[in-house]
Parts: C-alpha cells; structure tokens; sequence
C-alpha cells in the first residue's frame, strides 16, 4: 500500500509543478505583451538634448593646473592630515 501512496504523492507533486510551469510561463507572456504594447512617455528636458560643445576651454584647464599653487598645497601625508584633526587645527594647519 505504501508504494501505491507514493506514487500517488509523486504524481500530485508533477501535476503541481506542471500547473506553476503553465501559470509562470502565461504570467511572463502577459507581462512582455503588455511592456510592448503600451508607450510610455519619457519626459527628457529640452536642455538634456542639445549637444554639448566638444571645444576645451583653455582658461578653465589653466585655472584647474594652478589650484594647486593658489592655495599653497603641497602633496600630505595620511598622517600629517591625522595629526593635523585630532590637534584640532584641521586643513588650516597644513597648509600654513
């Protein structure tokens, strides 16, 4: 008798996962029919479509390349800018 029940039980569980296959499979079908047949209407800004000037412009590079003695950096250790916050004198401190 038990053979019997399992074989029951089996074929239960195939028809099961049968059903769930077919509901899945119909499922993702709907929803990819639907995505291709509705628009939706992306609002792109006017300004994001204009195209963008491909010239350098050479006073802004010049600035960027100066910055550095502009402010008076110089290259810092990970340490020196540690030493530098827990002192509390902050950036301050290292560039002075």
């Amino acid at each position: 008798m038990t053979a019997r029940s399992e074989v029951m039980v089996s074929r239960t569980l195939y028809q099961i996962a049968v059903v769930t296959l077919i509901a899945s499979l119909l499922w993702v079908g709907m929803g990819v029919y639907q995505a291709t047949k509705s628009e939706v209407d992306v609002g792109v800004d006017k300004e994001m479509l204009t195209p963008v000037n491909p010239k350098i412009d050479t006073e802004i590079v010049s600035k960027w390349s100066s910055r550095d003695t502009q402010i008076g950096a110089e290259n810092v250790t990970i340490e020196e800018v540690q030493i530098a916050t827990e002192s509390g004198g902050g950036i301050d401190e290292l560039v002075n």
